[in-house]
Formats: C-alpha cells, structure tokens, sequence
C-alpha cells in the first residue's frame, strides 16, 4: 500500500532522529513536498512531513534558514516547475504544513516567490 511507505520512515525519525535522516537522505524533503502536491498520495505522506517539519525546526533551534532551504525551497520550487493542479494543491495543503511549524515564514516566502517570478518572468502562484 502506499501508506505503508511512509510508515517505517516515521519510525526511522523517532529513532534516528530528524537530523540523522536528512544526512543519509538529504534529498527527501524535495522528494516528499513532490508526493504532498500529488492529490493521489499526498494524504499518506502528511503525517510524515509534519513530524519531520516540527522535529526538524526544533533541532534546528535559531537556523531557521537551513530549515527553509530544507522544506521551504523545494515547495517554492514546485510553485515555478509544476502543473497548475500541482501548485494549487501545493498551495492548499503543504502551505498550511510549513507554516505550523514556521508561522512567521510568510515574509520569507513573499520575497523568494517574487525573487523567482522576476527571474522567470511568471507568475509562481496558483
């Protein structure tokens, strides 16, 4: 099931930890914001993503920019590369993840989403 793979990685975060994971896997916040804009599949990964969002800005402490090139550029990312459908669902339900977790980002993202539409010349938004 689909489910079922993203069980056994929120026991690999309990038990390795968050910091641990992402050093042997960095690439997996990109991969999993990807899953989360997939309408399909999105709903098994939620609960992942927000465990490791929380457990990841909380290692963090005062990094919050590592934690934002971690979770916040891949989805912003995805604001510029993906399907119209993407984007909206992106907007709708890994927005609302991130920002549980980082309630003050909105600046940050109003800047990045308006650095990357005056470097592509689009709109980025849904």
């Amino acid at each position: 099931s689909i489910r079922g793979k993203y069980k056994p990685l929120e026991c690999l975060v309990v038990e390795l930890g968050v910091m641990k994971v992402l050093q042997l896997e960095p690439s997996l916040p990109a991969r999993l914001i990807s899953v989360l804009a997939d309408k399909d599949v999105g709903t098994h990964a939620k609960e992942l993503v927000k465990k490791m969002t929380a457990s990841h800005w909380n290692a963090l402490g005062e990094e919050g920019s590592q934690w934002e090139r971690c979770w916040l550029d891949p989805l912003l990312a995805l604001f510029v590369t993906g399907s119209a459908s993407q984007r909206q669902y992106a907007a709708e339900f890994c927005l609302p993840l991130l920002f549980d977790v980082n309630p003050t980002m909105l600046t940050t993202i109003l800047r990045k989403l308006d650095e990357r539409r005056r470097r592509s010349g689009e709109d980025v938004l849904p």
